[in-house]
């Protein structure tokens, strides 16, 4: 049975890994962080020129000058995976090499386009991976967990509204201060709303400042960072998961909360489009627009937004399972690599 190798810059050995006997891991995790890069690129190349008739598979554009170099040694087929706005922001000459002498695999239409743009790339070099999540980690939400009504003192009856996502002031894109803009009009309608915020970074005071400015601090929850384990009690406790995000490459978050059985609204620009397949799975608005995301949560939490699925949250899973599901994903797979 043939091997596949695995070369991880930040995972350690035996631990956060796959286990699988097909697949044979080669870490730098253990290292300290001063030694990963060169020890992580020192392995590569030495795994390339022990292993020329592998195909190689780059799984992240930073480490482009490694795929290059390498790409050179094998002289096989190369794959190289690009995600998000780390794919197109800052372009180098290394990334461009690489791309372009790629067969290229991406996780939504946004960042396809995205790529073409900016490497001057042909579409039909670029083969669309949309990601999948692990249904068992996502279970069917039932009921709000009481622990955290208490911790963050909402009423159990609330209509609650959660983000999930870092707060890097470098990447102001996910929304997050157009749902704390678009609050005085929801509370209007609703006045039992709270907004909940799962994620950590320096954008936090700005944020904080935005929710005194609209005069709604006592409706915005700010969790912090919380454990991976953690995030299904929080999109249990949710209503309605809300990122109008603007530069998303696909958003795994969506499919998360959307298994979890929550309906979903974000934004119509990037790669989110994909993961609400079109709308299909949820509702679309334009980012930029804060009384446009009011309109869309004031329709959904009065259930008269013309989407029968979202008010159904098995019916909801399955359908995000069908076409996100493992099952999907690995059909997806061979298609493209085999």
């Amino acid at each position: 049975m043939s091997k596949l190798r695995v070369y991880s810059k930040n995972n350690t050995p035996h631990t956060s890994c796959i286990v699988d006997p097909t697949i044979e891991w080669h870490c730098c995790g253990h290292l300290p962080v001063v030694l990963r890069t060169a020890a992580f690129a020192l392995r590569c190349l030495l795994g390339g020129a022990l292993h020329p008739q592998s195909n190689l598979i780059v799984g992240h554009v930073n480490f482009s000058l490694v795929g290059l170099l390498l790409s050179k040694v094998i002289k096989k087929k190369t794959f190289t995976f690009a995600f998000g706005i780390d794919a197109w922001l800052n372009p180098s000459q290394s990334k461009k090499a690489l791309l372009q002498r790629s067969q290229i695999v991406t996780i939504s239409r946004f960042t396809r386009k995205k790529l073409t743009e900016t490497y001057d790339l042909d579409p039909a070099r670029i083969s669309v991976l949309p990601l999948t999540v692990d249904e068992a980690q996502f279970p069917l939400a039932r009921d709000k967990p009481i622990k955290l009504l208490e911790q963050y003192k909402i009423p159990g009856d609330a209509c609650i509204l959660l983000t999930v996502g870092r707060l890097d002031s470098r990447e102001c894109y996910k929304g997050h201060d157009r749902v704390i803009a678009a609050l005085p009009l929801i509370l209007k309608e609703n006045p039992n709303t709270h907004y909940m915020i799962v994620g950590s970074g320096d954008d936090l005071i700005r944020l904080k400042q935005l929710a005194e400015k609209f005069k709604v601090s006592h409706r915005v929850h700010f969790s912090g960072r919380i454990a991976d384990s953690q995030l299904k009690d929080y999109y249990a406790l949710c209503d309605i998961f809300v990122m109008p995000s603007q530069m998303e490459g696909f958003g795994i978050v969506f499919l998360e909360a959307l298994i979890s059985g929550k309906p979903v609204i974000a934004g119509d620009q990037d790669g989110s489009t994909d993961a609400l397949d079109d709308g299909n799975l949820g509702v679309l608005v334009n980012p930029e627009n804060s009384e446009a995301v009011a309109e869309a949560i004031i329709k959904v939490s009065n259930k008269s937004y013309p989407n029968e699925l979202l008010y159904h949250p098995e019916k909801l899973r399955n359908a995000t399972l069908k076409k996100f599901g493992h099952r999907a994903f690995d059909t997806r797979v061979y298609d493209i690599f085999c």
